[in-house]
């Protein structure tokens, strides 16, 4: 083989491994190759190499080796014409390409550009989704919150809202359903509202009254699978309220005597509660023992009474406790049913000599004084404990010397929720001298409950009334009924206004406060829980408002002491807002008789000596019921109200925009803007100045518009009834009143009189002049015309036809001056109009 051939095998070898890469894309094995000529000089030296091959020139060796390389080349023809449309401009992002660096670099950065927006696509894609996903939850959790204000929640579901279900009931008087007898109530809610009724009427009378009495018939005389468990929590509430027997208290029982003193109240509020607490607890365990004996009694006549000594000896013979623990678990059962006496009976006679200092720690918890023999009941306590002694004389030694507070629960006797806070609640330090660590154990031991344990602790998804009773006997009122709401907005809203009427409820004065909300206590840095009562009633009312505003009026007067969001008192705000909604004008607020006076309506029991409240809320209502649009409503509110010049102001008004309309079928609003004019314009009310009015001259001008403005409706259905000559008429009566000229010289009096026209009057002037001037333009036609009536009447009074021309010719003409005299603006049209009527009966 020549020397020189095996380069030139090793060259094209190299060339075709080069270009079988380029083809593959594999770029890695590329590094070191680099291209030192521009597009230009790769045309050019290929055009050269083009042009000796074919002149077959000496240098065909090198010919031949250019052509094999060559073999994966370019098309001449098609790059010489591309090259020059390329763009060589400078690109920032792709250096240039002259190098295998530079192409590998344009590739990464290519890749890396890809790889971020492939990454801000998603990242746009996962936000819009969760955005969407966001907003979708939030609007559920306003259409939730709505439902609730509304009542259309959980209450729907027991209510038939059509009034058609065959459980409902028909009240007798008040309500928008009464006359159809459809109501919203079922049968325990109209009860309920009855009872909610007689408690208003007995706040009205200050009398005193059993609410939660009622409300407890109320639950027994309903079926309810519930029955039991909700007369219960009423038992509880009436035990912590204190009241014995058939004692009624006062409204706001706890709010006066020591309770009203702000630096005092909630020391004493706490030790009444604390009391009456341990008190209910006893009462029913002693009704629980009671039973139990009678039930394991073989003849239940023959059974011990539970507040007996032989009674308590049955029940531990009950209870199987063994025989060295009888004496204490006696001792112990007649403390927890509320019989230390008997407590007392049974350690003097049966203890052991050592055991007898019990004997004074009993003397001193009958008496409620500070245990004298404490440190020998620390002792004994700490020894019982350390050794595992009896259970029951443990725990009487603890409740009885209070030595340990907080830790010891006792729990193999305390076998379940009420015996747990009674013990907790008998280890209180109530006999202390500083009675601030009353508040503060009482406070550890309502956290415990509302916040270490919870409502996951005592199943209140489950059973919610047990949790509910255990709310009540620790004094947290108000998470009670936030907790009850939840379930049950019916029970709860009546659960708060039993405690509300006797004041044991922290109730915020604005109803635009939360639910729920933490205040800081009257007396010290500590925070207390404060529930927004009205905002609850308003809530469950809303459910029945519509149908039965008798007994809406009733829930709402409970909120007299509550501010409501415009300033007012919430009962008064309440009232208004029921009235514009059921337009049960009449029946709530009454109306005048035909001597003026006010017939007697629903806001005058809540009312009976405050004229100017009553006033002050039908006025309010006028207001609202105008922003609404009810103009003849408004009307007859504000004359209710004996608002006489808001009245007048207001029926100028509605006057001036009624009076150019075209009239509609009787019973219309135009009609019965008129007829309340009419009686306007009669009474003699209105003809004296109001006391409250402070400009006697707008008021003189307003109560002279009236039958000006009536005038006009009467001109105006002459003229759309296509009466032109009783228009005509109508308009000569009203010479006096100096508003339209009938002459050329009635005109400068007519313009000098225009200052002094109110503006509901002016504002009609120029319908007025118009429909004057088509009224005069079709007589004129008419008389041109031949018509037998014009031309006779024309003829007895003028003598003839051309003399009736010419008088409406001058009529025209004074119109059109006044036009043009007076200071105001009328609208293009119009003034053109009256023009062109004026130049054709020129013709």
């Amino acid at each position: 083989m020549p020397p020189g051939l095996n380069d030139l095998n090793a060259l094209a070898r190299k060339a075709r491994e080069l270009a079988s890469q380029v083809d593959k894309g594999d770029v890695a094995n590329l590094q070191g190759l680099h291209v030192h000529r521009t597009m230009t000089q790769v045309l050019e030296e290929a055009q050269e190499l083009h042009r000796r091959t074919n002149r077959q020139q000496p240098e065909a060796t090198l010919v031949n080796a250019q052509i094999l390389h060559a073999r994966h080349g370019l098309d001449l023809s098609q790059f010489g014409q591309l090259l020059p449309s390329m763009r060589w401009g400078t690109d920032t992002t792709a250096p240039t390409p002259t190098s295998i660096e530079g192409f590998l670099k344009t590739e990464r950065q290519t890749a890396l550009m890809m790889a971020i927006q492939k990454s801000q696509k998603n990242t746009t894609e996962q936000f819009q989704s969760r955005s969407f996903e966001s907003m979708l939850s939030g609007w559920e959790a306003e259409k939730e919150e709505v439902r609730e204000i509304l009542g259309v929640g959980p209450m729907l579901e027991r209510l038939d809202v059509t009034g058609q279900s065959a459980g409902s009931v028909s009240r007798v008087s008040g309500g928008a359903g009464a006359a159809t007898g459809a109501t919203s109530m079922d049968l325990q809610m109209t009860l309920y509202a009855k009872v909610v009724a007689d408690l208003a009427d007995a706040n009205l009378r200050e009398a005193p009254f059993n609410v939660v009495q009622r409300f407890r018939e109320v639950c027994n005389s309903t079926e309810d699978a519930r029955k039991k468990d909700i007369d219960s929590c009423w038992s509880i509430v009436d035990g912590m309220l204190g009241r014995e027997g058939s004692q009624t208290l006062k409204k706001n029982h706890f709010q006066q005597g020591a309770y009203a003193m702000s630096d005092r109240r909630r020391v004493a509020l706490t030790t009444t509660l604390i009391a009456n607490a341990k008190d209910t607890l006893q009462r029913r365990y002693l009704e629980f023992m009671d039973s139990n004996i009678r039930a394991n009694s073989p003849d239940e006549r023959m059974g011990a009474s539970a507040g007996t000594y032989d009674g308590i000896r049955d029940f531990v013979y009950s209870r199987r406790v063994s025989r060295h623990s009888e004496v204490w678990a006696c001792i112990y059962y007649a403390i927890r049913c509320g019989r230390p006496q008997l407590a007392r009976q049974f350690a003097e006679n049966e203890l052991a000599p050592e055991d007898h200092p019990v004997v004074s720690l009993l003397d001193d918890c009958i008496r409620g004084t500070v245990p004298k023999s404490q440190a020998w009941a620390l002792q004994q306590y700490l020894f019982c404990r350390k050794n595992g002694g009896d259970p029951y004389k443990r725990a009487v030694i603890n409740i009885l010397g209070r030595c340990e507070p907080q830790e010891d629960i006792h729990n193999e006797i305390a076998i379940n929720i009420e015996d747990f806070l009674w013990v907790k609640l008998n280890l209180i330090r109530s006999d202390v001298q500083d009675a601030k660590l009353v508040v503060d154990d009482f406070v550890h031991l309502q956290r415990l409950i509302s916040i270490t344990h919870g409502e996951a602790h005592f199943q209140a998804d489950k059973r919610p009334l047990r949790y509910f009773t255990v709310l009540l006997f620790t004094a947290q009122f108000e998470k009670a009924i936030e907790f009850l709401r939840q379930r049950d907005l019916r029970l709860a809203v009546h659960f708060a206004i039993a405690l509300q009427h006797y004041g044991v409820l922290r109730t915020s004065k604005s109803v635009s406060d939360p639910m729920l909300r933490e205040a800081v206590a009257s007396a010290g840095k500590d925070m207390e829980q404060v529930f927004n009562f009205g905002l609850l009633v308003q809530r469950y009312v809303r459910t029945f408002a519509r149908t039965d505003s008798y007994y809406a009026l009733r829930y709402y007067f409970l909120l007299s002491d509550t501010i409501g969001t415009t300033g007012n008192s919430l009962f008064e705000q309440c009232l208004c807002d029921l009235v514009v909604e059921t337009c049960e004008w009449t029946t709530i607020l009454g109306e005048l008789d035909t001597n003026g006076r006010k017939k007697a309506a629903q806001i005058d029991i809540f009312f009976p000596r405050d004229e100017d409240a009553r006033r002050r809320i039908i006025q309010l209502v006028a207001e609202e019921t105008e922003r609404k649009g009810r103009i003849l409503d408004a009307l007859r509110l504000y004359d209710l109200a004996d608002c006489r010049q808001i009245a007048l102001s207001l029926l100028c008004r509605s006057l001036s925009q009624e009076a150019a309309v075209r009239p509609a079928t009787k019973g219309s609003t135009r009609e019965e803007t008129r007829q309340f004019a009419q009686y306007v314009n009669k009474s003699v009310r209105y003809e004296s100045v109001p006391r409250d009015c402070n400009d006697a001259g707008a008021y003189h001008d307003l109560r002279l518009a009236v039958p000006v403005l009536l005038k006009f409706f009467t001109f105006f259905d002459a003229f759309f009834n296509e009466r032109f000559d009783e228009a005509l008429r109508l308009a000569e009566t009203m010479r006096d009143l100096n508003i339209v000229p009938v002459n050329l010289e009635h005109v400068p009096v007519c313009v000098a009189n225009f200052e002094g026209l109110t503006e509901e009057v002016r504002r009609n002037l120029p319908q007025m002049l118009l429909y004057l001037m088509i009224s005069l333009d079709n007589q004129y036609k008419m008389i041109r015309a031949g018509a037998q009536g014009f031309v006779r009447n024309d003829a007895a009074r003028d003598g003839g036809r051309e003399q009736a021309v010419q008088r409406i010719r001058e009529k025209a003409r004074a119109i059109v001056t006044y036009a043009g005299q007076i200071t105001f603006r009328l609208p293009g049209l119009t003034n053109a109009e009256l023009i062109r009527i004026e130049v054709g009966l020129m013709l």
